[in-house]
């Protein structure tokens, strides 16, 4: 199981949805500034959990919430700034994420 944390840090509120099968991620939510969203991903074998993530109008997109190739060990943590997304685990404290956009990642 690895559990999934994403934190706005931006300047703003930002909007989400993931594909994490049923609430609170059925439908796009507002993540207020400081606000917190989490969840467990159980099966991570094969996991195919995506998010949306809107930052603004020119920073949005797609990105995977877990993969193994991030070394997130138990906690994959994510940080929403202003200009993009960052993966920070205890192997990479802030690796800069790029957002998926167009189909890019299917």
């Amino acid at each position: 199981m690895v559990n999934v944390t994403i934190t706005n840090n931006a300047t703003h509120e930002v909007w989400y949805m993931c594909n994490n099968k049923g609430p609170p991620h059925d439908r796009l939510y507002k993540l207020g500034l400081g606000g917190v969203t989490q969840w467990a991903i159980r099966d991570i074998a094969f996991p195919l959990v995506w998010c949306y993530m809107h930052i603004n109008d020119g920073v949005q997109g797609v990105f995977w919430a877990f993969l193994p190739k991030y070394r997130c060990d138990r906690h994959c943590d994510w940080w929403v700034q202003d200009d993009g997304l960052y993966l920070h685990t205890r192997y990479d404290d802030g690796q800069y994420i790029w957002l998926y956009q167009d189909g890019e990642f299917f």
